[in-house]
């Protein structure tokens, strides 16, 4: 009995030649002894030998052909990028306890040139200085802002970047669950001239004020411009925000000076 499937996917004569079960030599014997049916039958042969191809196992030896990745190759694919802490001074470092959990806020700003820092470096420093509060002192939750240098107001301070460390994923209330790691940072480090940019424009932005107390923009870049002895079509103003980034690598300690 042929089945429903097969009678579906073969052809008349195949389904003529399967319903009498013929061996395969006798079938290829009588197409030898009939040559002028061979035409006719080519059809069944075809259609036999298409479902024997199909029916059969596959070999192993086609199974893998295709080249396996290593496995070093996609460990160094899936690795973070590496980064370097920059030594840094402590400008702010207090805690407070809520729910019976503690919370530790620190604020750090580069204790040398930050040019060359990369938002790899600027991230391993953030990451550094929060597993470092972590261990020194067993808390529940640390935030660690890294500005790029320090004002008369806090509000002042351009963050170059910033990480939530939460050791067992259980938030700042102990009960939601959330990330462990929440970072942030800018795409590098401040030139000397956007760090003199920054803080002339806090220094001055006072005496330029529209009559209704807002910030007069043009007036302020005026008045940068001159304090730095440049054009203003030439001044920069940095464009550097911080943007949600992945945790890195950390390459060397972190090294805190006072």
């Amino acid at each position: 009995m042929v089945s429903a499937a097969t009678a579906f996917f073969l052809p008349a004569p195949a389904l003529k030649a399967l319903s009498r079960r013929p061996p395969c030599a006798a079938l290829l014997r009588r197409i030898r002894t009939r040559p002028g049916s061979f035409a006719r039958r080519l059809p069944a042969v075809v259609a036999v030998l298409a479902l024997v191809a199909c029916l059969a196992p596959q070999s192993p030896v086609w199974a893998a052909a295709a080249p396996a990745v290593p496995a070093h190759e996609q460990m160094k694919a899936q690795a973070p990028a590496p980064g370097h802490p920059l030594p840094v001074i402590v400008v702010r470092n207090g805690a407070e306890e809520r729910s019976g959990r503690l919370h530790t806020r620190m604020t750090l700003h580069p204790a040398g040139d930050q040019t060359t820092a990369t938002q790899a470096d600027l991230t391993a420093t953030v990451m550094a200085a929060a597993i470092m509060a972590v261990e020194e002192s067993r808390v529940h939750a640390v935030t660690v802002t890294l500005i790029s240098q320090l004002a008369v107001a806090a509000s002042d301070e351009a963050p170059l970047a910033r990480a939530v460390l939460i050791p067992d994923g259980r938030g700042f209330d102990g009960r939601t669950p959330g990330p462990v790691w929440t970072l942030e940072a800018a795409s590098r480090g401040l030139t000397a001239q956007e760090l003199e940019y920054q803080r002339l424009r806090v220094e001055l932005r006072s005496r330029c004020q529209t009559p209704d107390g807002l910030t007069d923009e043009a007036a302020l870049r005026a008045a940068i411009a001159r304090r730095m002895g440049i054009r203003q079509d030439r001044l920069r103003p940095p464009r550097n925000e911080c943007r949600p980034v992945q945790p890195v690598r950390i390459e060397g300690t972190l090294e805190v000076r006072r």
